[in-house]
């Protein structure tokens, strides 16, 4: 007998107890739930005093909470306690006192795991490597718990892993698990209660607790059970009056001794065998199973047919299809849209609540943002049964941020990372500011440490902008102090000493005052799921800073060991939202979730690889080594051939679920267009169902306008369309709409493709040129390439921001620098280029870019070991190009006579002038990079040439279109100006291009020096136009006997030139100058007139968009038909002259 006092327990009068084991059993849907909470209200009402205990699933219990105080009007949850396994653990505990006094948190234990692993890094065989990767650490921790629930002990793992012959990796981790359980193990025993334990403490001491002794035991939505829990429901079945276990499966399975694994119910059959096994060894009676027969659920035939059939190897067919839907659509977006086309339908038709309504999905990755998205759009009120992980929340960046600045010296991610959360005090613009200036002068790793800054600063240390980029690094720096005197002496403190100054550093930001200022903000504008998760975030982080302190506080660690200890806490921690109403939709996944009584259920994803799911996920043991410890007598959780068959049973529970509409979904692509197939369970469905039909939503394209949002989704696509009264109407009520409006304007921009205009106005233009237009032959190139680009650079004189870093024009000022140097340097020494040899040459060229490498980009060549060593390849690069070019003069007659000649105000040579229309002039400027001449019969003949470090090389098409104006129209403007430098008589003999470049080489067997030496000079020879003049070649290269490995000419074994040779007579020569000028006259009156077209050229399919800077801002693609391309026809050099002829 037992008495019921006034505590509310019960004291033992005799040990006089019925034990017996009892099931319920039916199908989903059948009532097993319902049998077991009548029958603890059915107790309530006759006023049995004995204890009533409800255990179901963890994350089932709160709805479980609410069944029951419906089913008891209340009154039922005062008797009756609702608790999971782990519930059980601690209210017992609570009675029988704590075998231990300090609950071990989930986020502890990943901290004292990570403690054990950087303690005995050097021990570990297997897992030294991987402990640092990224989700190691919460691999491991599941390892650990599923251990302890499948009772295997450290010495258990040591004694198999000494045993094991054919597998290294397999001895290996069973070394390291065993070492990491038994450290673990002596950690928790001192002291600590931890959840992966709980269960077993429980096993202690259940015998002498009052709550079960006696008790009424209902155990619901299990369909198995682990051995740590098989040996507590033995311990139950000693102590309690009852236990009644619900399994899901039908009397056939019952019957039968065992089932394939291949059945739905195989998994609850094996737990019905396992539970009478475990009652007949405690010599518990079991009672004559309660089967139920019937569906309760389901108020639609078409779902209770389903359930019925859906098992079956060989279903029959069902007519009935009424409320099964079978929907698809282009991507996970449009099937999210559709979906909430459903619901507003269900609501609005069929008079549901979105209570009664959820979705559920195989898993919410890929799911989880877009449902957000659309959900909220359309006003349908959710909650997301998931957990977030809090890494990427702004607080733990923020934190993360301030370790890394230290970790990784001030680099330029962890500086901006951690200003960027949006949480120090520093003002948005100011850190706009200190980024731009950091990013151009490189400032990061030691620069920090500079008491001032001064870099770009010329105008003082009283300027303004001096004062303000030092007030903002000095402000920067205050953040950090905390954390630099924690470490100001020592590279090692205690984690305690750390926490603290972390701690210090967030209180002096005043991080906790902005991030509640933040939520009461959101909760004013109505989101208070972002509000509650700011907060909830900032409370998740102190106990990890807590928990560090009391399992770690004494433990002197580096930075970097803390910040992997932080890291193990968060990778454990994640936050659950609590539903921010009574009346919402409910999503989450099939084997999450626990649903209440819905009416409606959609089931999205249904898609082959996604529901049933491949299960890659192994963790640190692989399937292979699961089966191998099987044989070994050790159990674990299932291997993925055994999850897979589990899957099964779980999309069966799920698709019964709903009590009258069944909605599946799935998607014919991804997002990228890829096709998607859909799933088995869909085929099986229309199987059974040969009447349903697969629907899309152009099936019933009026439903998209169910939704404004979804609607306004689509009318863009829907203006486009032939017959588009239907979208005209809507696009009315959108631009009436106030909250729609502005979304209207920028589509209705977006569909007339509203361009920049073409021309800027006569009195913008007059006020941006005057009278004279200011230029250069580059600057007009680059009309010629695109208008529009040409406005932006050098009219709005738009840039990127600069950045310090090497880029290819870098390199190419800095040749030209080398060459200036170089230049120079003879002069100076009153040498000539043909007496130099190379040793001579490599001792000045190495002068010269020691002195102009730290002049580059603020001593950018300098600031690491890797460009330091591209310095050494930039002078051997250089010291083979001048080398090269001297070999030029020395087999040549052409003397060098200027370097860097200029055409400009103070130049050696005036502008170039060109008459423009209405008396306006065009004035360029620019510097020849080198003139060679020849003073031959009382004529003084000219070479040009341009160093590029480019790939450029002379083409006369991209001389006719404009492209590569700047080499005749200095020769002309030479020709015609040069009197003053070179006499009277002055004739073109050829422009050059001189690629600097490293070359290489490639040949069939080896080669000697000579050879290899010819290879390196053909490729370094000049792309250009020669005067058709044999005696000028020959004076340009007096070794050439058929082809030169100077200049692009070639000789016929005949005699005469090469149809390959770039050679142009003397009055196609100057027809072809001419026409330079005349380009130039042309594309200035276009710039002068405003044009600003978005026109850039095409040639051979390539545009020069691919490396345009403004690309992002005039929008233009290519195949748009909105968007124009002048295409460049390929012209040979012979049409090319016939052209310009013809153009005089």
């Amino acid at each position: 007998m037992l008495a019921y006092n006034k505590l509310g327990c019960y004291d033992v009068i005799q040990e006089v107890l019925t034990m017996a084991l009892k099931f319920i059993i039916g199908r989903s849907g059948y009532g097993k739930t319902h049998e077991c909470l009548s029958l603890i209200a059915k107790n309530q009402y006759q006023n049995i005093k004995n204890n009533l205990i409800f255990i179901v699933p963890e994350q089932f219990s709160l709805q479980a909470e609410k069944d029951i105080i419906k089913e008891t009007t209340g009154k039922g949850i005062m008797q009756a306690k609702v608790l999971s396994f782990n519930r059980l653990a601690y209210t017992v505990f609570s009675q029988t006192g704590y075998p231990k006094t300090q609950p071990l948190t989930d986020t502890s234990k990943a901290m004292a795991l990570k403690k054990i692993i950087l303690e005995n890094k050097d021990d570990l065989q297997y897992f030294k490597k991987s402990a640092d990767k990224q989700g190691f650490m919460q691999q491991l921790s599941t390892t650990v718990s599923e251990l302890f629930r499948y009772d295997i002990s450290g010495n258990k793992l040591l004694a198999i892993a000494n045993a094991t012959q054919n597998n290294d990796i397999l001895k290996m981790k069973l070394s390291d698990l065993a070492l990491i359980y038994n450290s673990y193990k002596s950690f928790i025993d001192n002291g600590y209660i931890s959840s992966d334990e709980a269960l077993d403490l429980l096993y202690e001491h259940i015998d002498s607790s009052k709550l079960v002794k006696g008790a009424d035991i209902w155990l619901d939505g299990f369909y198995g059970y682990t051995p740590q829990e098989l040996k507590i429901i033995g311990r139950l079945l000693v102590n309690a009056a009852s236990v009644t276990v619900t399994l899901t499966m039908d009397s056939y399975a019952l019957k039968e001794k065992s089932l394939p694994m291949t059945n739905v119910f195989f998994e609850t059959k094996e737990t019905y065998l396992a539970l009478c096994k475990l009652a007949k060894d405690n010599n518990v009676d079991i009672e004559e199973p309660l089967i139920l027969t019937g569906p309760q659920r389901f108020k639609s035939t078409a779902l209770a047919s389903l359930e019925k059939e859906f098992t079956k190897a060989m279903p029959s067919t069902v007519d009935e299809t009424n409320d099964i839907e079978i929907l698809t659509a282009p991507n996970a977006f449009d099937e999210a849209e559709t979906v909430a086309l459903k619901i507003i339908s269900l609501v609005r038709d069929k008079g549901l609540r979105y209570r009664d309504i959820a979705i559920l999905a195989g898993s919410l990755e890929g799911y989880e943002s877009i449902l957000r998205t659309v959900m909220s759009e359309c006003k349908i009120p959710f909650f997301m049964d998931s957990k977030q992980s809090i890494t990427n929340h702004p607080l733990v960046e923020l934190i993360k941020g301030i370790l890394e600045i230290f970790l990784f010296n001030y680099s330029y991610d962890s500086v901006f990372s951690f200003l960027k959360t949006g949480l120090t005090p520093m003002a948005q613009q100011d850190i706009e500011i200190l980024e731009n200036y950091c990013l151009a002068y490189g400032i990061k790793s030691y620069k920090w440490n500079f008491e001032k800054w001064s870099y770009g600063l010329t105008e003082g240390e009283n300027s303004e902008k001096y004062l303000k980029i030092n007030s903002l690094k000095d402000e920067f720096l205050s953040f950090l102090s905390p954390i630099k005197n924690c470490f100001a002496h020592n590279k090692k403190c205690s984690v305690s000493q750390i926490s603290t100054a972390v701690f210090t550093a967030l209180e002096t930001m005043g991080v906790a005052q902005k991030l509640l200022a933040l939520s009461d903000k959101m909760e004013l504008e109505g989101n208070i799921a972002k509000a509650y998760e700011n907060r909830q975030c900032w409370n998740i982080v102190m106990d990890i800073l807590d928990s560090m302190n009391e399992v770690l506080g004494e433990s002197v660690v580096t930075l970097k060991d803390y910040f992997s200890l932080f890291d193990s806490g968060l990778s454990v921690c994640q936050m659950g939202i609590i539903p921010p109403g009574i009346d919402n939709i409910i999503i989450g996944t099939l084997e999450r979730t626990r649903l209440p009584k819905i009416k409606a259920l959609f089931i999205m994803g249904m898609n082959d690889g996604v529901i049933p799911s491949p299960d890659s996920t192994e963790g640190i043991l692989s399937d292979d080594e699961r089966e191998s410890l099987e044989t070994d007598g050790v159990s674990l959780a299932h291997d993925g051939t055994r999850r897979a068959f589990e899957e099964h049973y779980l999309i069966y529970s799920a698709i019964t679920k709903a009590e009258n509409y069944l909605t599946l979904t799935y998607s014919s692509g991804d997002l990228s267009g890829k096709a998607l197939l859909p799933s088995v369970i869909i085929n099986k469905i229309l199987n059974i169902f040969t009447s349903l039909k697969v629907q899309t939503q152009t099936d019933d394209p009026l439903h998209i306008f169910s939704s404004p949002a979804i609607a306004f989704h689509h009318l863009g696509q829907g203006l486009t369309e032939e017959n588009n009264a239907l979208w005209l109407a809507s696009l009315k009520y959108f631009e009436t709409a106030e909250e729609w409006d502005e979304r209207t304007r920028l589509l209705k921009e977006g569909l007339a493709n509203k361009r920049p205009d073409e021309r800027l106005k006569e009195d913008t233009t007059k006020e941006i040129f005057g009278d004279t237009l200011f230029s250069s032959i580059s600057k007009l190139e680059r009309f010629s390439s695109c208008p529009y680009s040409y406005f932006m650079s050098y009219t709005m004189k738009a840039a990127e921001r600069p950045v310090y870093q090497l880029s290819t024009p870098d390199l190419g000022r800095l040749f030209h620098s080398v060459l200036e140097d170089f230049s120079y340097n003879l002069q100076e020494n009153k040498l000539n280029w043909q007496d130099l040899d190379k040793g001579q040459i490599t001792t000045l060229v190495t002068d010269a870019v020691d002195r102009q490498a730290p002049s580059l980009g603020n001593e950018i060549l300098l600031s690491s070991h890797s460009l330091m060593y591209l310095v050494k390849r930039l002078k051997r690069i250089s010291v083979r190009a001048i080398y090269t070019l001297a070999m030029h003069l020395k087999n040549g007659s052409f003397q060098t006579f200027a370097y860097e000649l200029g055409f400009g105000v103070g130049q050696q040579l005036p502008p170039i002038a060109i008459d423009l229309k209405d008396g306006k002039k065009m004035l360029l400027t620019g510097k020849i990079d080198r003139v060679d001449i020849l003073n031959k019969d009382g004529t003084t003949y000219v070479k040009i040439i341009d160093y590029k470090s480019g790939s450029k090389k002379f083409d006369l098409s991209q001389v006719y279109y404009g492209l590569q104006l700047q080499l005749l129209i200095y020769m002309d403007a030479l020709i015609k100006n040069g009197q003053s430098l070179l006499g009277d008589n002055i004739a073109p003999a050829g422009v050059f291009y001189f690629r600097i470049k490293d070359p290489m080489l490639s040949a069939d067997g080896e080669l000697d020096a000579e050879e290899i030496e010819a290879l390196i000079t053909a490729q370094l020879s000049m792309s250009g136009l020669v005067v058709m003049d044999e005696k000028i070649v020959r004076a340009m290269d007096n070794s050439i006997t058929r082809t030169s490995k100077i200049i692009p000419v070639g000789y016929k074994a005949s005699g005469g030139f090469t149809s390959a040779s770039s050679v142009a007579d003397v009055k196609s020569y100057k027809q072809l100058c001419d026409y330079s000028i005349t380009s130039a006259r042309i594309i200035g009156e276009k710039i002068k007139a405003g044009n600003i077209q978005i026109l850039p050229y095409k040639e051979k399919g390539r545009t020069p968009c691919s490396y345009c800077p403004y690309l992002s801002v005039c929008g233009f693609e290519t195949g748009d038909p909105n968007f124009n391309c002048r295409n460049l026809k390929p012209l040979g050099q012979k049409a090319i002259l016939e052209k310009i002829k013809d153009t005089e």
